[in-house]
């Protein structure tokens, strides 16, 4: 027996076994002698029949991928074992020929890593400015949202609010509400132009008009025609605050109105901030992931394929009522773009996670179970109900999970202080720093990781409204 090996660009390995004439004579015949014990060859009994007569009845090509699979069982471990080869999945059998006798099995290995000089990686961080008009704009709302509204006998007004009962018939699905406030802003979020059509009413009117919904909206009402009747109940204005001292000596503990707009001020840096790091992080590891040569055996792309296909199939069930394979015979066009979406995404993600796990390997990033335990008791504790909480406990899943985010935000937060240059710094310090003594507090300790990771943008800091906000729509 000659044994031969050649690895692909693929991470997987051929391994070509050249048999001798009388392996493969033994393997016809077991394998003979058990077809035989699952057919019927009349005159003998199950598992008695010539080898000659087996042959005659099932044929020699069914006999011969029989003899092939006892063959693979024998051979394949002890092939492993000899080369020293720990696959990452279970090898198949690539080629088999009778003559000469020939196996050919293809065993995907591990896959290959190399992060390249990611220690070289330098991002310069955005800088965080905060105008004057971001912190006006807050500041009206806040103003906003602290307005007394007061009922006024005239007809609507653009910023005013009115109060409705209103019916929607949309294509013959109806809905109605009694005594709905809506604001007129200068766009809806209900529907678009329902506030053209209210403005301009009293209290006491009526009103049927028809609009569209949104066309790009998630929803199974996304385009379609909605008949609308409205009866205006009453007009509300909005009766502002002065923006003055004690406008602000009202909202908190504050001394004056600069004061407040010092704290608006730091709360829009703060969500700033918090926001751009995430960014930095995001860049960070895109950085690590491009810099980095991959090589992943094709099962690995498969896996993460069927997973994401399933997920995929579940959102157009859920959007279309429609499986994948119904999408393909209704919507070919569309079905191969999601093939083709499916097929980056698979390798994209396989590859990312491959470079992560990589990076904190050598990093000697790890998460305890005690981290684990920790971040699930806080998840434990903000569950809503006692069944909620017992599901937490039990979930085998979301403990898997908890691990993987805590991984993730270990190797965010190393990778970005690398791209900062900061590692460096602390490592150059550690080894100035007298033997046995390490820096003290408030000292640059970089080379360890910062903070818990990705957080929260910060709250009242948002610029985009200057009234109060609306609800969803239908």
């Amino acid at each position: 027996m000659k044994v031969t090996t050649e690895e692909l660009d693929t991470r997987e390995l051929l391994i070509k076994v050249e048999l001798d004439k009388e392996q493969l004579e033994r393997a016809m015949r077991k394998a003979a002698k058990e077809i035989s014990k699952q057919v019927v060859i009349p005159g003998f009994r199950k598992g008695k029949a010539p080898y000659r007569l087996v042959i005659a009845r099932v044929g020699e090509n069914v006999v011969f991928d029989y003899a092939v699979d006892i063959l693979a069982d024998e051979l394949y471990p002890k092939l492993l074992d000899d080369l020293g080869l720990e696959p990452s999945a279970p090898g198949t059998i690539e080629e088999a020929q009778k003559d000469p006798p020939v196996l050919v099995f293809k065993v995907p290995l591990m896959p290959e890593v190399n992060l390249g000089d990611y220690r070289d990686i330098r991002i310069t961080p955005e800088e965080i400015e905060v105008t004057d008009e971001e912190v006006e704009s807050v500041l009206r709302r806040i103003q906003w949202d602290n307005a007394v509204w007061k009922s006024v006998d005239r007809p609507a007004r653009y910023g005013d609010m009115v109060v409705v009962d209103w019916e929607l018939d949309i294509e013959g699905e109806k809905h109605s509400e009694t005594e709905r406030s809506i604001y007129l802003g200068t766009d809806s979020a209900l529907l678009p132009g329902l506030n053209d059509e209210l403005v301009g009413l009293a209290p006491g009117d009526e009103k049927e008009f028809t609009l569209r919904y949104w066309e790009d909206a998630e929803s199974r009402f996304a385009g379609k025609k909605v008949k609308v009747h409205v009866k205006v109940h009453e007009v509300k204005e909005a009766e502002l605050p002065e923006l003055n001292d004690e406008f602000a000596r009202s909202l908190g503990d504050f001394e004056s109105l600069e004061d407040l707009k010092e704290q608006i001020r730091r709360e829009i840096e703060e969500a700033k901030r918090s926001s751009a790091d995430e960014r930095y992080k995001d860049m960070a590891l895109d950085a690590l992931v491009d810099s980095a040569e991959v090589k992943i055996p094709p099962v690995f792309i498969e896996e993460e394929k069927a997973y994401l296909l399933e997920e995929m199939e579940k959102h157009y069930l859920q959007e279309k009522g429609i499986d994948l394979e119904q999408l393909r015979k209704f919507d070919p066009e569309e079905y191969e773009i999601v093939m083709d979406m499916v097929e980056r995404k698979a390798f994209e993600n396989v590859r990312r996670n491959l470079v992560l796990a990589e990076f904190a390997r050598q990093e000697g990033i790890e998460v305890s179970d005690e981290e684990v335990d920790e971040l699930l008791e806080k998840v434990i504790k903000q569950a809503g109900s006692e069944r909620e909480r017992k599901a937490i406990i039990m979930s085998k899943d979301l403990r898997s999970y908890v691990w993987g985010a805590l991984l993730f935000r270990k190797v965010a937060d190393k990778i970005a202080s690398i791209a900062r240059g900061e590692a460096e710094t602390a490592e150059s310090e550690l080894q100035e720093a007298p033997e046995g003594k390490a820096p003290t507090e408030g000292e640059d300790t970089a080379a360890e990781d910062k903070g818990t990771g990705p957080s929260e943008p910060g709250e009242g800091a948002s610029s985009e409204s200057e009234g109060p906000g609306q609800a969803d729509g239908p």
